[in-house]
């Protein structure tokens, strides 16, 4: 499958002009990176966030690229069917695009390699899993918090 003009300049806007020209070979039409969103920075290793100040994690299958001070690259959390929280690496780790969800799968724009909410490849051309960080979720207080220091995977 070939990318559309559109789709090409979508991978160069998400993920820089080398993405965008590994994209020419095949993408994932219709699916861009989960939107970048300005996080407080991470405190001890930890990024602790009120989820109701980002809308696009109040429904079932949200996600966005949090971004913050000593927060780089992003990381992508998703909105698990449960209610709770994933946190992954938001880096594709066959060409380094940037990620985006589909329903309750993390898709890579540029290749289309996809992935569940627990970094698993679901879909090649990626091979490596993402790296997954621990999150937890308090209902009561709408706070998530994410490890940042304890990254599991490659």
């Amino acid at each position: 499958m070939s990318c559309t003009r559109r789709a090409f300049l979508r991978c160069a806007a998400g993920g820089g002009v080398a993405a965008a020209a590994a994209a020419l070979g095949g993408c994932a039409p219709g699916i861009d990176p989960a939107p970048l969103v300005e996080v407080p920075a991470a405190a001890g290793g930890r990024l602790t966030l009120a989820v109701a100040s980002y809308p696009q994690l109040d429904r079932p299958d949200g996600a966005v690229r949090a971004h913050g001070p000593g927060i780089e690259p992003p990381i992508l959390l998703v909105r698990t069917p449960a209610g709770g929280f994933a946190a992954l690496s938001s880096v594709c780790t066959h060409k380094a695009c940037p990620l985006g969800t589909e329903g309750f799968e993390i898709v890579c724009p540029c290749h289309a390699s996809r992935f569940d909410q627990a970094g698993h490849v679901t879909n090649p051309p990626a091979l490596l899993p993402l790296p997954t960080f621990p999150a937890s979720y308090d209902p009561a207080t709408g706070v998530l918090t994410v490890e940042l220091t304890a990254a599991a995977g490659p």
